[in-house]
């Protein structure tokens, strides 16, 4: 029992005497929220999205993850992306591997992610900074993404946005009901061990 285990302040007289430090326990302010791409939204602006909030959160991320399969026929325009990430992936794990891992501080890899990230069946990345895991996530070819921005991400997201000439609407927060938080152990596909 917990009342059991808590040592009295100030010894035995103070608990006789109902001495009571009370703890004050407060809720700490949400620094950052879970973002998807609005239900019906084209692939223009699910590609746009993607990669604006790559380009906003890759001071957080430590890798990416790029599967470089597609369950449609990859559009002609990122076919470099394609045939660079194929190399990359049998460089790294052999002829039979299907995805690359990326350093995202990498211009190039991060160039690589975006350009195939609205096509693939999977790309995510991890930030291990206080174990928040996976904080961006694109999958099934752009109908499923979930993005952890932190407040000036999301005006990094929304200023892209603007430029682009595209509607800030089809960055939605996730319902509540399917909000997620993943844990470190996604880090296992990336082949670590802790």
């Amino acid at each position: 029992m917990l009342s059991q285990r808590i040592q009295a302040p100030h010894g035995a007289a103070a608990a006789d005497r109902g001495a009571c430090n009370p703890v004050r326990v407060t809720k700490p302010a949400v620094d950052r929220w879970w973002y998807t791409v609005r239900d019906g939204a084209d692939l223009k602006t699910v590609a746009a999205i993607s990669c604006a909030t790559l380009g906003a959160q890759r001071h957080r991320l430590d890798v990416l993850y790029v599967d470089v399969l597609s369950d449609e026929p990859w559009p002609r325009d990122v076919l470099w992306a394609v045939d660079e990430l194929s190399a990359l992936a049998v460089e790294q794990r052999g002829r039979e591997s299907t995805g690359a891992v990326l350093d995202p501080r990498s211009d190039r890899h991060a160039e690589l992610a975006a350009a195939i990230a609205p096509y693939t069946i999977s790309a995510y990345g991890v930030s291990q900074g206080s174990g928040e895991g996976v904080i961006w996530s694109v999958h099934d070819a752009g109908s499923s993404c979930a993005f952890e921005l932190r407040p000036e991400e999301l005006a990094a997201v929304h200023s892209r946005l603007d430029v682009l000439g595209l509607s800030r609407d089809d960055l939605v927060l996730f319902e509540v009901g399917r909000r997620t938080r993943w844990g470190r152990t996604d880090a296992v596909r990336l082949g670590e061990t802790s």
